[in-house]
């Protein structure tokens, strides 16, 4: 520095001093606004967790009022004891119940093995469809 001229000196020193308080400030900032945004983002997402929330307990409590409504309603009980009859009446007993399913499958083998075979060329294998069927399907084809 000693071959500077006074003049650059005393620039070098003004701008040094001048400069100081505007980093400072700048740093000072810069870390203020940084953890604004911090604290602007996390309340915010509290507010949408909060909202989302809150929409989900409305949506919830209006679905149980729906459903205790018409668990009450006179109508609805009665339609669901009449659905229940036509289950509790007639229920054969198993052997039928093998009599029938094999009767069905004849029947199902008779009306689309056939047209199996004129579009495929194959014998329709039953198993694969016999192996899926309980007795609950069995007697609603028989309309039981």
């Amino acid at each position: 520095m000693k071959n500077f001229s006074l003049k650059a000196k005393l620039i070098v020193g003004f701008l040094i001093v001048g400069m100081t308080p505007f980093i400072v400030n700048a740093v000072i900032g810069y870390l203020k606004t940084a953890s604004e945004i911090d604290r602007f983002s996390s309340e915010l997402a509290k507010n949408v967790a909060h909202a989302y929330s809150e929409s989900l307990k409305n949506y919830f409590d209006k679905e149980k009022k729906s459903l205790i409504d018409l668990s009450e309603s006179p109508f609805l009980i009665k339609a669901f004891q009449e659905l229940g009859e036509p289950f509790q009446k007639n229920i054969p007993k198993q052997e039928s119940i093998v009599g029938m399913r094999s009767n069905l499958f004849k029947y199902y083998e008779e009306k689309f093995g056939a047209i199996y075979f004129e579009q495929t060329k194959k014998k329709f294998d039953m198993g694969l469809v016999t192996t899926k069927v309980d007795d609950l399907t069995v007697l609603a084809n028989w309309n039981i």
